[in-house]
């Protein structure tokens, strides 16, 4: 970690301070570079929120006019901030403290009485610097994992204004794997000062990772799927889809499934190779939604009332502003068994169910009021049942006026 941060000039630095401490008083050492250790380490924990809001205070002056990205850079590296300034002040602290053994500084015994007398400096610096080497990289892959959300954000908006740049579902799955890089990459870099030969186990991981492919067939096989519907764009998060007997909203794709929140707010979770072989409807890719019906009239119903009607119907449609202009049809569409059947049909550009709900409930109550105002009758289902000794009685009567008992 010499690239980053001078351990050898912090160490020589501090042996030099603890060579001057020892000249003043050696019998008191211990208890005082103790304490001046418990006073460094309480000064950088009361200095933290200091110590963001300077650094915050730099991104300010470098972005004043997207107030929206500063709140989210405060928000991911708030928490990072404050983690890595609180092991600057524990590796001063441990440096100050009599307990690390620094390579040119033999620091007297700890004695108290004639009965107690041992070394406390039984931490080699050694181990101290691999640990702050290991605190370093957790915040840099801290850092730049909580930033992804940042970039995915930015991506999303500068695509939604491009038709072809536009791809949400594989913004949000390369993020994914930028987090799982990171994290995987991370890991490596906080245990290498531990481990003499990092090589061997980025080697034992590629192998790892071809016995993986081995095993987890399937599941490659469902990431693989995944990056097919990311390119192949069907749908994007928030779309609604039906496939198989699903139907439902997007929520979200991860490597290995798709999950989708049904009308009835359970919540599907299907494997990426099922649902990209699926015949998949994406109803919000439609540019407007059809409503339709039959509205049935009695067979006794005068036919110029029913051509009036009608002409009175299409001008009504006509003259709503959330059904589409010359989209509209109105006929006699069937002669059915009880009535006859008008079919009224009309395009809104509602796709959502609340808008199309609204446009639809508005068209009917005016259908329903207009339908009156004609005097037209509205047909229901009707059956008339002849009994035969009913039928046999009534034809008596017709003929002779007598009834046979």
């Amino acid at each position: 970690m010499e690239w980053f941060l001078s351990f050898t000039e912090l160490e020589f630095t501090m042996e030099v301070f603890m060579l001057k401490v020892f000249e003043i008083s050696s019998e008191y050492y211990f208890f005082i570079t103790l304490s001046l250790a418990i006073l460094t380490l309480v000064t950088f924990i009361l200095l933290r929120k200091f110590f963001h809001k300077a650094i915050m205070s730099l991104f300010k002056k470098l972005g004043e006019n997207a107030p929206t990205l500063l709140e989210e850079i405060n928000i991911a590296l708030k928490t990072p901030l404050e983690f890595y300034w609180l092991c600057i002040g524990l590796l001063l602290t441990l440096y100050i403290s009599p307990f690390v053994k620094f390579v040119r500084v033999d620091k007297p015994n700890l004695v108290i009485g004639e009965s107690i007398n041992f070394a406390v400096d039984i931490i080699p610096v050694d181990f101290v610097n691999a640990c702050f080497h290991s605190a370093t990289m957790l915040f840099l892959a801290w850092c730049l994992y909580n930033s992804i959300s940042i970039y995915e954000r930015i991506l999303v908006e500068a695509g939604s204004k491009f038709t072809l740049l536009d791809n949400a579902l594989l913004i949000r799955f390369c993020a994914k794997v930028a987090r799982l890089i990171i994290v995987v990459t991370g890991l490596i870099f906080i245990i290498s000062p531990f481990i003499s030969n990092i090589g061997a186990i980025v080697t034992g991981v590629g192998l790892g990772g071809v016995a993986f492919t081995f095993i987890a067939k399937d599941t490659l096989e469902d990431i693989l799927s995944g990056i097919v519907l990311m390119v192949d764009r069907p749908f994007s998060i928030k779309d609604w889809i039906e496939f198989d007997e699903v139907e439902g909203f997007v929520e979200d794709v991860s490597f290995r499934s798709t999950r989708v929140r049904t009308f009835t707010q359970g919540l599907v979770i299907v494997p990426n190779k099922i649902l990209s072989t699926s015949n998949i409807t994406n109803w919000s890719a439609m540019p407007k939604r059809r409503i339709r019906f039959e509205l049935s009239l009695n067979y006794n119903t005068d036919v110029k009332l029913i051509e009036e009607a009608i002409i009175e119907y299409k001008n009504l449609l006509n003259s709503f502003k959330d059904v589409e202009n010359d989209t509209h049809l109105v006929f006699l569409n069937e002669f059915a068994d009880c009535a006859l059947e008008l079919r009224i049909m009309y395009y809104t550009p509602f796709i959502d169910l609340r808008g199309y709900s609204r446009v639809r409930g508005e068209v009917n109550l005016a259908i329903l009021q207009l339908t009156r105002d004609l005097g037209l009758d509205i047909a229901f289902p009707t059956q008339t049942i002849i009994l035969e000794n009913e039928a046999r009685y009534a034809l008596q009567i017709a003929n002779s006026g007598e009834v046979d008992h």
